[in-house]
């Protein structure tokens, strides 16, 4: 078919093995294919066996692990002048032993062209505000942190950023995002994570994808000195009540 083999690099992208065109000229790649679901099937299935394939202590490590490895994918794109856009768990692919893979690079940007209009893409319930001004002129690291931070959302919501009954409900919603009060079942640091990595001002935000990331991991890190703590804690209060109850106890 005369293709011309151009290998592509990737951190968690979905390769493309080979790009060129066929006989009659026409575009044509191989792909990899991926034996698995969609992250938001694991959000909405949480028995699913490839989320126990993680590793994780619990579902939210395991979903938490999904979000540091798109955040590596992100990185990496944005290393190379790369928008993804798009960011959502239906675009992340995670495999029959734990591989997880963002998809869907259907609209990335090439941020060489960011001067240029742009039309308004991604998926509204998700978009960072500077993403609907029809200008590329804004984006950069910091709205991979609005749609990784709008993706954490949804992990400890159920629930997608923005809402709205219409289309321009939502919109508006995206153009002016509010603080969320979040349940009291949310852990504290990852609610924290998500309210700064989805304020409306660029400047105020994390200062990077690395950021962010480096942010899940102390929580992980900080959660297991928590459960140590804890469990100490209880005993103590256990010895306590025994002491309490005189020498005979």
């Amino acid at each position: 078919y005369g293709w011309t083999d151009i290998p592509l690099l990737c951190a968690q992208e979905l390769p493309v093995h080979v790009l060129g065109v066929d006989r009659d000229g026409r575009p044509a790649l191989v792909m990899k294919r991926i034996d698995g679901v969609t992250w938001q099937h694991l959000l909405d299935h949480p028995d699913h066996p490839n989320l126990g394939r993680m590793g994780g202590r619990d579902a939210l490590d395991n979903h938490l692990e999904i979000l540091a490895r798109v955040a590596d994918a992100v990185a990496y794109a944005h290393a190379h002048r790369v928008l993804h856009r798009d960011i959502k768990p239906d675009n992340v692919l995670v495999g029959s032993f734990g591989e997880v893979y963002l998809g869907d690079w259907g609209v990335a940007m090439d941020l060489a062209r960011a001067s240029a209009p742009q039309a308004v893409v991604g998926t509204p319930c998700y978009l960072a505000p500077e993403m609907l001004d029809g200008t590329g002129n804004r984006l950069g690291p910091h709205t991979y942190v609005f749609l990784l931070g709008a993706t954490l959302h949804q992990v400890l919501t159920g629930q997608p950023r923005h809402a709205g009954r219409t289309l321009r409900e939502v919109l508006q919603a995206a153009r002016h995002p509010l603080p969320c009060t979040y349940a009291a079942d949310v852990p504290r640091g990852l609610a924290d994570l998500a309210q700064h990595a989805c304020v409306a001002d660029p400047g105020d935000r994390l200062a990077s994808v690395q950021a962010f990331r480096a942010a899940l991991h102390d929580y992980l890190r900080n959660r297991g000195l928590e459960t140590v703590v804890a469990g100490a804690q209880e005993q103590l209060a256990q010895l306590d009540a025994v002491l309490a109850q005189g020498a005979g106890a």
